[in-house]
């Protein structure tokens, strides 16, 4: 979900299936050490804090071909639970306060849109995840690492999908074009590395990342687990 032009300013949390352009990515980040300060900032604490459960939702992806319909779908539909959970329990714990132009940035009308344009809404609310409950800054920042994170690949997931030449695919592209050519990420980024964050504050911003991740991944265990069992045993409906 979103570019990655500028490669100066690219970071990893590629995920949402936008974690499939990761190793892509990983070559050109540079060092997150302040010159001539040798304190890492809170950007390298939330990247490398949250590689691990990155890297497992990279692999639940993996195997989803964006160019054909029936991934496409399912690449969104594991999208939407917990996307809206978090959007939602940040909005409660007024996340305006932290980046102004929220109201340009959350993305989940632009996902159940695509799903509504592709007639796959059904069932959404049957996956079931849990509203993390966001009580402080740090860990407002931490969820929000990930949701703005996931911008990163988006770029090369559309250019995908939309070289796979499907026009109902090319007309459901509104989640993964939010924010192209918009400096979303970057702006984040510069907000990150501003924070004057002690050890307790990047700890809690860690721990509320690794939960924003952890609820991205049982969304898909849950719509990709069932997908993929059907597919195996061919009976695959493209809904």
């Amino acid at each position: 979900m979103a570019g990655t032009s500028g490669a100066a300013d690219v970071d990893t949390p590629t995920w949402v299936p936008l974690i499939s352009a990761r190793a892509a990515i990983c070559h050109s980040l540079r060092s997150d050490q302040e010159e001539g300060a040798g304190v890492t900032l809170l950007r390298s604490v939330l990247r490398m804090g949250t590689a691990a459960c990155h890297a497992t939702l990279d692999r639940h992806f993996a195997a989803l071909d964006v160019s054909h319909l029936p991934d496409y779908i399912h690449l969104l539909k594991a999208q939407h639970p917990a996307l809206r959970a978090v959007e939602l329990s940040l909005e409660a714990a007024g996340v305006e306060l932290i980046l102004p132009d929220w109201q340009q940035r959350r993305r989940r009308h632009a996902l159940e849109a695509d799903l509504a344009a592709l007639n796959a809404s059904n069932r959404l609310s049957a996956v079931l995840v849990e509203a993390p409950l966001i009580r402080s800054r740090a860990q407002a920042l931490g969820h929000l690492y990930v949701l703005e994170g996931s911008r990163l690949g988006a770029e090369v997931l559309l250019r995908r999908a939309l070289d796979a030449g499907d026009p109902l695919i090319s007309q459901a592209t509104r989640f993964l074009a939010h924010g192209r050519n918009r400096p979303f990420w970057r702006g984040f980024v510069a907000l990150l590395n501003k924070e004057a964050a002690d050890s307790t504050f990047r700890a809690e911003a860690v721990t509320a990342a690794v939960a924003s991740f952890g609820l991205f991944l049982k969304a898909a265990e849950q719509v990709l687990g069932h997908y993929q069992a059907s597919r195996g045993r061919g009976q695959v409906s493209e809904k």
